[in-house]
């Protein structure tokens, strides 16, 4: 056993000082530092890990983990049966509608923060046809797509407001 180790301990010692052909791959012909641009890592041996003592074991480099994409927005609601549901899940969105589709929108309280009865921008375009919801309460209301316009409503958000602005447009 302490042959062992003396012989470790010898090799530790060499370890450093032995440069070969293998390990100079940039024309050097001494082991001395060279600048930090020009030299690739070394891998870690059993003798040189993180501690540099006898029996430690090589360590990968740490990396970062890989970037995560943004969440995507779902997909605009489409019509089905001449009726399409909104929520505020929609919020941005722009959807293409045939003529006469009946916009149902459901907008529920928002961490205790209370939506706004939605609105049309333009009711010759796209009227309100019904809207409830008591003061605390959900919010619905349902338009018809006669023409361009957008549907609105917020609720408080902090100091600010945030909002559902939903874009309707008349197409195929």
């Amino acid at each position: 056993m302490r042959a062992l180790l003396a012989l470790l301990a010898m090799l530790a010692a060499l370890g450093p000082a032995a440069c070969g052909p293998a390990s100079n791959t940039h024309g050097n012909t001494d082991c001395g530092p060279t600048s930090a641009g020009s030299r690739l890592p070394k891998t870690r041996g059993p003798h040189s890990g993180p501690t540099g003592g006898p029996g430690s074991a090589s360590q990968a480099p740490h990396t970062a983990p890989p970037p995560t994409a943004p969440p995507s927005k779902p997909p605009p609601p489409t019509p089905v049966d001449g009726r399409v549901s909104i929520t505020a899940a929609d919020a941005g969105q722009t959807i293409v509608v045939p003529a006469g589709t009946l916009i149902d929108v459901r907008l529920e309280p928002v961490s205790g923060a209370i939506w706004t009865v939605p609105e049309s921008s333009d009711p010759q375009a796209l009227p309100r046809l019904s809207a409830s919801g008591s003061c605390d309460a959900v919010k619905t209301a349902t338009f018809r797509a006669d023409g361009d316009g957008q549907i609105e409503a917020t609720h408080p958000q902090g100091d600010a407001l945030g909002g559902l602005v939903l874009t309707v447009r008349i197409g195929g």
